[in-house]
């Protein structure tokens, strides 16, 4: 009886562990298919997160040449660069290093259509500004000339590569936003996988988390990379904003600052402004050489720094031109005092370089009101000719608006 009803059972236990086997198999060949194939999709989607991580890191290298050519041109075009054919070259190295940044950008692999038609839009903006400084390097202008063609065409052109390549970083950000998203995604199903599928499947999820762990290193390290890039890109844009807005012999802020915080007093608040100028300054650069004006221009900026930064705010509008705003908490009375108070300190004698130099001064000073509302231009305008007609009285004087 033990015999035969082995002998029965057999086919049957056979058919069972045939089963099993089938089963396991199967499983196992899923396991492993299921492995392979998220390996396989992680590590093509971790060398795309690479590839778009190298590529903005390439976008912002080439915003950060960008920013350096503006900061030589704002130095050519206000005649302060200490060697123009020094800033010459250095200009024509940042477009070699954009030129070749460009090249690398072009051979990425992995980039979306919309990613490579900004990038053309990108690149024909750069070359229009290249174009631009070359007809100027080609074409040399006075220095006022060179200014006009800056602010008019230049720094019109150079924006718009800037804003461009900014649009292209945008997109960038977005894209590795994406794709780090679907790798901690695929990061989480790897890890979420129960321990309970086995030691081969333990081996498996070592073998593809030791990969991921190298892949998100080197991923951190690129970050790291992209943020020290961006600070010293903030750090440029600030240098540049700061070219822009002060006048590099005096320190004080210059004509564009004035003209930026016009535009957000007029037609909101009423406030006095006041505008000097040394009479016959010229005299003092034919006589005694510009390097004694620049320093006697430099004592009266520290002067005015000195005792009346607290009561108000200080322009160098153009070389012996100064100008101050004061607040609304200055009556009528007291903004003319001050002003008067002004004038005589700028004409009082001054030491420069062994010299006792003394030159007066005119000014015009001007109460604006709210109701008033008038352009930037007219506001400084009035202002000018108020100035003319003080010093066609004879100079040394205020003349009040």
């Amino acid at each position: 009886m033990p015999r035969n009803r082995k002998v029965q059972s057999t086919p049957e236990a056979r058919r069972i562990r045939i089963t099993y086997f089938i089963i396991g198999i199967v499983f196992l060949a899923f396991l492993v298919a299921s492995t392979m194939g998220h390996t396989y999709v992680y590590r093509r989607s971790r060398d795309s997160y690479s590839a778009m991580l190298q590529s903005e890191k390439i976008i912002k290298d080439i915003t950060v040449e960008l920013d350096n050519i503006d900061l030589e041109m704002i130095s050519i075009a206000g005649d302060i660069a200490e060697d123009p054919m020094e800033s010459d070259e250095a200009i024509s190295a940042a477009f070699a290093e954009i030129k070749r940044l460009s090249t690398s950008y072009e051979s990425q692999k992995n980039l979306s259509e919309n990613m490579q038609h900004r990038f053309t839009i990108a690149k024909y903006a750069i070359q229009a500004y290249q174009r631009k400084i070359n007809e100027i390097k080609n074409n040399p202008q006075s220095s006022d000339t060179t200014q006009m063609v800056y602010r008019q065409e230049i720094a019109p052109l150079q924006a718009t590569a800037v804003e461009m390549v900014s649009a292209l970083s945008d997109i960038g950000d977005t894209e590795i936003a994406t794709m780090r998203h679907n790798l901690a995604m695929q990061n989480g199903f790897s890890n979420g996988i129960p321990a309970g599928l086995g030691i081969l499947l333990m081996i498996l999820l070592w073998v593809t988390g030791a990969s991921q762990i190298r892949a998100l290193q080197d991923i951190h390290e690129k970050e790291a990379e992209l943020d020290e890039q961006a600070e010293r890109l903030d750090r440029t844009r600030q240098k540049m904003f700061d070219a822009a807005h002060m006048n590099i012999l005096t320190g004080l802020n210059n004509r564009y600052a004035l003209e930026s915080t016009l535009e957000d007093l007029i037609g909101e608040v009423q406030f006095n402004i006041a505008v000097f100028d040394m009479d016959n300054f010229r005299a003092v650069n034919d006589q005694l050489g510009y390097e004694v004006g620049d320093e006697y221009l430099v004592t009266l900026a520290e002067r005015l720094k000195e005792e009346y930064a607290q009561n108000c705010d200080i322009y160098n509008i153009s070389g012996n031109e100064f100008a101050m705003i004061f607040g609304d908490d200055l009556s009528d009375m007291q903004a003319q005092q001050l002003a008067e108070q002004v004038r005589q300190m700028l004409g009082s004698p001054v030491m420069v370089a062994g010299v006792v130099l003394q030159n007066s001064c005119s000014g015009a000073l001007y109460h604006v009101l709210p109701s008033e509302n008038m352009s930037i231009t007219s506001l400084l305008m009035r202002l000018d000719s108020a100035l003319h007609e003080a010093k066609r009285q004879g100079g040394n004087r205020m003349f009040y608006i």
